[in-house]
């Protein structure tokens, strides 16, 4: 019984260990339209689609960072977060 009691305890501990968290590398998994403007966040191995002829970005990554900010400047664009 006293075995039992031990991995109940035990099972309910590492159950709440797991899981989640905001450390995530890859960040968000939708895809997003961009809006004009509004500064988006990209991590390595996101795509950068161009839907309109024209179309410009402004990038800005700090050495070091995983992440780098991206803002439509004109035109029309999506992030491809898994390609």
């Amino acid at each position: 019984m006293k075995k039992i009691l031990i991995f109940a305890v035990s099972i309910i501990f590492l159950a709440g260990c797991g899981g989640g968290g905001s450390g995530s590398t890859s960040g968000s998994t939708k895809d997003v339209d961009m809006l004009k403007g509004e500064p988006y966040t990209v991590y390595s191995g996101n795509k950068i689609v161009k839907n309109t002829e024209g179309t410009r970005v402004k990038i800005t990554h700090f050495q070091g960072n995983r992440e780098s900010i991206i803002v439509l400047v004109e035109g029309n664009a999506t992030i491809i977060r898994k390609p």
